[in-house]
């Protein structure tokens, strides 16, 4: 439905995958540059802040820890990946082109991540569209331009402020989930309002992914988002995109 668009909302769609076990050679990060290197020419390091749970006298505390990623651009830097020693990202942001364009991307840099790492066993796997909607009118009616929204008895008033609606719908027997969540952000000074709509299909046992189906449980979590985001969207707002 997305792609489909004149002018869809989509400002970025990214794919992760993380790994049970680590590569401990650092050397792999040169290596995997080396092949992907025609897609991603340029190359620079960031860190990001996390956190690790660990049990100290029989309480799970969470300690913050650094990843550092090295990241590889392309040209206009609208794609790139983030790489670490067991997880790789692959990230688009707008003009986003289409799936057919950015899955080959995505099973190249996974392909060349995996044959030179030797990790084999995935513990997270996740496709994410982030859609961001902005409104120019004083008053916006949820009601008008999203099926997904949410819902409350007009006895309580106006909202205003923050808004925040989001579920996880099972699929695949059970094995997947489908989360959708719409919140409002702070808008830019020329629109009135901001909403992000974002999707996310995940695994729950990715442990039963083999590497040799992801490509095809990508393509399925690709229908399902796209099928989702039409869901979503009121027809007075997909006219819009038009």
């Amino acid at each position: 439905m997305v792609e489909k668009l004149k002018n869809p909302p989509l400002e970025e769609v990214v794919c992760s995958f993380v790994f049970n076990d680590s590569c401990e050679d650092l050397t792999f990060y040169g290596l995997l540059h080396e092949k992907i290197k025609k897609l991603f020419p340029q190359k620079t390091k960031t860190v990001f802040n996390d956190f690790i749970y660990e049990e100290i006298d029989s309480k799970v505390i969470p300690k913050p820890i650094e990843i550092n990623i090295q990241q590889f651009l392309n040209n206009t830097n609208n794609t790139y990946l983030d790489v670490g020693s067991n997880q790789i990202s692959i990230h688009q942001k707008k003009p986003y082109s289409n799936w057919n364009d950015f899955s080959p991307i995505i099973n190249t840099a996974f392909k060349h991540y995996i044959e030179i790492t030797e990790l084999k066993e995935l513990s997270r796997i996740k496709l994410e569209y982030k859609n961001h909607i902005y409104f120019e009118q004083d008053v916006l009616d949820m009601e008008d331009y999203f099926h997904f929204r949410p819902e409350f008895t007009s006895e309580l008033g106006s909202a205003a402020g923050p808004m925040i609606a989001g579920a996880s719908f099972p699929k695949n027997s059970d094995n997947d989930f489908l989360r959708i969540t719409l919140f409002s952000k702070e808008p830019p000074r020329d629109k009135k309002h901001f909403i992000s709509l974002h999707l996310e299909y995940f695994s729950v046992n990715p442990e039963s992914i083999s590497i040799d189906s992801t490509t095809k449980w990508l393509d399925i979590a690709h229908d399902h988002l796209n099928k989702a985001f039409g869901l979503c969207i009121a027809e007075k707002l997909l006219q819009e995109f038009n």
